[in-house]
């Protein structure tokens, strides 16, 4: 049944095909459970045995009370108050059962401020937002040092969240820390600062606020307890439990991430996601960037990234956070801060010009080196490996035009599977099967990853006729000629480093040890040289699929993920993960391969698509994602008062990528979808000042308008021109405005022909971005305020050049936008009963808006 060609020594292949199969599916059973492995969650009783232990049923019982009464948005009651109180009330107790030992203070800012959001491209100002500060430090001052530590949480979340996971869980993790710590009479010397920001969802303002922000009643910079700061740790939530990963450190500064490694008991890190976020692969930003570019320390971010689909979602509760994950993310972060207590930052060496590759085996232990080792030791390896392939297979031989049909072999065998998962995935699109690992993004692996393996190595057993060593060589000769290329790139390169360093050596090894053992030679390299490369390869790219598949089911229109998860499983399983397993599966006689390959195809993947999934891929906790907005808009004549036109509708922005390809399933239930107009909006010529803000550019070009009716019985929204004055002797002129609405609002300002906008109020930390609307200048502030009833004023000076007669008698034209996130003017009965009507695999965040454009004159 079986044929063997070209190898004298040849093993069975019936022998090669149940060892390989045998070795990857307890690979993936092993990667399974150690990912999904938590620690057992301590309770109350344990507390009697363990004082000086993290205690989940604590922390979890917080989380309880923190949660309970839902979404806690900037200004809304329940953020503004409720939580305050709540909050201070713990903090209080802790207060009161402290050791005497341990002095703790506490304080509530209120701070205003503004920054550039350069993910968004947008201009954050803020007012009066809150952040509650508690800083622990020993009581005897002579035990202090002058350094501090800061931890950071925020407790406010996005509408229609109750925000368990993102970001409750981590302020409650810090309270717990805080309890313990101070319990002990064990003291230290380095200051905690714990913050609990309460404005991290609208910019990352809290945080900001902290850094940077100000009291309406001093001129000081900052808050006091933020000048002394020498590292932070940053705790965040993408996800709804599972364990909190280290995906962000430094910048540079090798020894904050060698101090997680030797301290934390359940490390979970990759440098492959901290490129993945800094490269803007994953869509979000956190606090981090702030604490490093504003404060200019070192820090660590961390986040649970599990179940991402129910980030931002009704969903992210306290009961859908498994026990365990509360009590990893709590001991491993006190086990941070007891080493970070006494840490003598005067013998530390900082400096953020040295990146560093770190990354967990299997959540046991950490390896971590500088960048510059990681090339050097790439290197060599490199080089190494390529001279050792060329010298037995090449030079040796003397069959110099081997190297040329190695290095094409294994491209055209890689590049088959990418080939083989795109047209899988377009075949999938085109049956209008979109997506059907969305809820399930091991099904990858199946969908995509056989097929293209099995095609890998049918390539490689036509152009190099089943010669095993060959099928190797050409396979290891290529991925150490990427590693001495890419290491000069990317960190991430670490996978390969361990794929060449374990395969070569095994192989080599094995054929030099085992001459004429060739079942023994087979098991011992699979066991030696691909047991810990496979392992490790399957362990990263399954953390990273677990992330990127609902980040990107909410991506936006314009992505294909299908096409882009087709592409990178395609390539990665053939390429690397089987980079050394295919050699021995080459010499399977062509038509069972092609036999297996038309399987996983045809009868597989029906199955798995077509019979387990269906027509929808989606379900109640892993939704596809719409967001809708209802808006009215009023264009007023140039006394600023008398409306000129007015429209009124909802905006319909589909999340989730392939929203547009479900709207005849949807229809049928939801009359007014089938009203739905795409805007058709020519960028250049536009007559929305909206089309002035960068990113509303993308969003226009894939939203649609539902017309409909004006439901604001009473409008709390106004813009008053408070001056407007020539500065003597000057061609300038000085304008005030005030702006009052809710507590979200966007201001978007263009100075028409013949004025030049030349400095803003003093309270902005600078200009804003300037972008161009129909050949003019446009500026766009987002301002959030921590009070309902604060109007936000600007103050300007623009100068009238007088270069353009071009509608002369307008000076400024200006957008002045109302969001409406939490309260009663937030959803209209016509909304409700148009949600109402989706499917519960969906999920419809909705909000209201009121647009005024005015002209100053």
């Amino acid at each position: 049944m079986w044929k063997w060609k070209n190898s004298k020594n040849a093993s069975d292949p019936c022998f090669n095909f149940g060892i390989v199969c045998t070795f990857v599916c307890l690979s993936l059973l092993f990667v399974e459970y150690m990912d999904s492995r938590l620690p057992i969650p301590l309770t109350q009783e344990d507390s009697k045995l363990n004082p000086s232990s993290f205690i989940e049923e604590r922390a979890r019982d917080d989380l309880h009370q923190l949660t309970s009464y839902g979404p806690r948005y900037v200004g809304s009651f329940e953020n503004e108050n409720i939580t305050i109180e709540l909050l201070m009330r713990k903090l209080q107790s802790i207060i009161n059962n402290k050791a005497e030992t341990q002095n703790i203070m506490v304080d509530l800012q209120r701070t205003s401020g503004s920054h550039m959001y350069p993910q968004v491209g947008t201009f954050q100002a803020y007012s009066e937002i809150s952040n509650i500060i508690a800083k622990f430090e020993p009581s005897d001052p002579s035990k202090r040092s002058n350094y501090s530590v800061l931890l950071n949480c925020h407790y406010d979340t996005k509408d229609g969240s109750p925000g368990a996971t993102d970001n409750m869980i981590s302020c409650t993790t810090m309270l717990e820390m805080l309890r313990v710590l101070s319990r002990q009479d064990t003291v230290y010397k380095n200051t905690f600062v714990f913050l609990f920001n309460g404005a991290e969802e609208m910019g990352l303002l809290g945080a900001h606020g902290f850094i940077q922000g100000s009291r309406n009643d001093s001129k000081e910079i900052g808050h006091p307890w933020s000048k002394n700061l020498k590292c932070f740790i940053n705790l965040e939530g993408a996800g709804s439990g599972g364990r909190p990963i280290l995906f962000q450190t430094g910048p540079g500064n090798e020894w904050i991430t060698r101090l997680y490694s030797s301290s934390v008991p359940y490390p979970f890190a990759t440098v492959l996601a901290e490129e993945a976020f800094q490269r803007r692969l994953i869509p979000s930003d956190t606090d981090f960037r702030i604490f490093r570019d504003y404060s200019h320390i070192p820090g660590l971010d961390f986040a649970f990234v599990k179940n991402g689909w129910l980030y931002h979602t009704m969903w992210d509760s306290v009961q859908n956070i498994p026990g365990g994950c509360i009590q990893q993310h709590g001991s491993n972060t006190l086990a941070l801060v007891e080493k970070f207590g006494n840490l003598d930052f005067d013998s530390l060496k900082f400096s953020d010009t040295e990146n560093v590759v770190f990354f967990d085996l299997f959540g046991l232990f950490m390896v971590v080196y500088s960048e510059t080792v990681g090339i050097i030791i790439n290197v060599i390896l490199a080089l190494g490996s390529i001279g050792i392939i060329l010298w037995v297979h090449v030079i040796k031989p003397k069959k110099y035009i081997v190297i040329l049909k190695f290095v094409i072999s294994a491209i055209v065998a890689w590049g088959s599977g990418i080939v083989t998962a795109v047209i899988i995935a377009v075949w999938l699109n085109g049956m209008g099967y979109y997506t059907p690992f969305h809820s399930y993004p091991t099904l990858l692996l199946l969908i995509y990853g056989v097929p293209a393996v099995l095609t890998n190595i049918l390539i490689y057993s036509l152009m190099l006729r089943g010669n095993e060593e060959h099928v190797w060589a050409a396979g290891k000769l290529v991925l150490s000629i990427i590693l001495l290329v890419g290491t000069f790139i990317t960190r991430a390169v670490y996978l390969l480093t361990v794929i060449v360093l374990f395969g070569v050596t095994a192989w080599y090894s094995t054929r030099f040890l085992f001459k004429g053992f060739v079942k023994l030679r087979l098991i011992t390299y699979i066991v030696v040289g691909e047991l810990l490369p496979f392992n490790l390869l399957i362990y990263t790219t399954n953390v990273l699929n677990a992330v990127l598949v609902p980040s990107m089911a909410r991506s936006g229109p314009g992505v294909k993920p299908d096409i882009l998860l087709a592409l990178s499983t395609g390539f990665i399983l053939p390429a690397f993960a089987f980079n050394g397993l295919a050699a021995f599966l080459v010499a399977v006689k062509k038509r069972h391969l092609t036999f297996f390959l038309g399987f996983s195809v045809i009868i597989l993947n029906s199955l798995i698509v077509f019979g387990f999934i269906g027509k929808i891929p989606y379900q109640q906790k892993a939704p596809m994602r719409i967001s809708m907005v209802e808006t009215e808009r009023i264009w007023y004549n140039l006394d600023g008062v008398t409306p000129n036109r007015t429209d009124a509708g909802v905006i319909l922005w589909p999340v989730d990528p392939n929203t547009q390809n479900y709207v005849e399933i949807l229809s049928p239930t939801i009359v007014r979808l089938k009203e739905a107009k795409k805007f058709e909006l020519d960028i250049e010529t536009c007559e929305d000042l909206n089309c002035a803000i960068a990113t509303a550019r993308g969003f226009y070009s894939n939203m649609f308008w539902i017309k409909g009716e004006s439901y604001f019985p009473i409008r709390n929204t106004k813009m008053e021109v408070i001056k407007k004055e020539r500065v003597k002797k000057s061609t300038n002129w000085e304008i005030v405005l005030r702006f009052h609405g809710p507590t979200q609002t966007s201001i978007i300002m263009s100075p028409n022909f013949g004025f030049d906008l030349i400095s803003w109020s003093t309270n902005l930390d600078s200009t804003p971005t300037q972008s161009q609307w129909n050949g003019r200048k446009a500026y766009h502030i987002s301002h959030n305020s921590g009070k309902n009833d604060a109007p936000f004023e600007i103050s300007l000076i623009l100068n009238d050049v007088n270069t353009v007669e071009r509608n002369a008698r307008v000076m400024l034209d200006i957008l002045f936008g109302s969001y409406f996130f939490y309260g009663e003017e937030k959803v209209s009965p016509s909304i409700r009963t148009f949600t109402d009507r989706f499917p519960l695999w969906t999920y419809v965040n909705h909000y209201r808006s009121v647009g005024d454009r005015k002209s100053v004159v």
